[in-house]
C-alpha cells in the first residue's frame, strides 16, 4: 500500500487483481483507492468489458454529493495484499482503468 498525492489530502492505494470468479483464469489489475466508508466497491467500465462480466442486478447508489443513481452490480473476486474475496458486489464507474 502507498499514498497518491494526486489526491487532496494523500489517498492510500492499493493494487488489486480482480477475476470474473475465483477459477477464471483472466484477471486485470488496477489501482484503488480505499474508501473505508464506501458501501460498495466501484471498478471501471472498462474491466467489466475486458473480464466479459454479467450483470446481476440493479442497486442504487448515492455519492458523497447526494446524487442518487441506478447502475447495474456484478460479482467478482478481489485480491488485495495477498488476500481473495469472493462474490464481491461492485458497480462499474465511467473511468479508465
Amino acid at each position: 500500500m502507498k499514498y497518491d498525492d494526486t489526491f487532496h489530502p494523500s489517498a492510500p492505494i492499493v493494487v488489486v487483481t480482480i477475476r470474473a470468479n475465483r477459477r477464471s483464469p483472466q484477471s486485470t489489475q488496477v489501482p484503488a483507492l480505499l474508501d473505508t466508508g464506501a458501501a460498495i466497491s466501484a471498478i471501471p467500465r472498462s474491466v467489466v468489458e475486458t473480464l466479459r462480466l454479467q450483470p446481476q442486478a440493479w442497486v442504487v447508489i448515492a455519492g458523497y454529493d447526494d446524487a442518487v443513481t441506478e447502475r447495474q452490480s456484478f460479482l467478482v473476486t478481489l485480491e488485495i495484499l495477498g488476500y481473495t474475496f469472493d462474490n464481491v458486489r461492485v458497480v462499474a464507474v465511467p473511468r479508465p482503468a
